[in-house]
């Protein structure tokens, strides 16, 4: 795994001065591995969704609400992140995650 890959974590931050929810974002770099994996046309106006998986190494902190960029383009993760074990020794081998693109 040599992809850089910038996660950006997302977390309720309060309320500002208007009443609004706020959000604070994080980001940290880690090196792994992305693939696109697909398109979807998601309706009449053409409107393509991109699908793609990362790999990332074991111990990374990443979840549904955060996103990921590669190759300069900002990805969703989709849905819950997956912890992989090695099937000998049981310890965390890496994570994987769907990630979504809309075009």
């Amino acid at each position: 795994m040599n992809l850089p890959i910038t996660i950006v974590r997302r977390a309720a931050g309060g309320v500002d001065q208007y009443g609004d929810d706020t959000v604070t974002e994080t980001t940290s770099v880690v090196y792994g591995h992305f693939e696109q994996t697909g398109a979807t046309e998601t309706d009449s106006d053409n409107i393509a969704r991109l699908n793609g998986r990362v790999w990332l190494p074991a111990g990374t902190t990443i979840g549904p609400a955060d996103q990921i960029t590669v190759h300069g383009d900002t990805w969703e993760i989709d849905g819950q992140p997956a912890v992989w074990t090695d099937p000998r020794t049981g310890a965390a081998d890496h994570i994987e995650a769907r990630t979504v693109r809309s075009q």
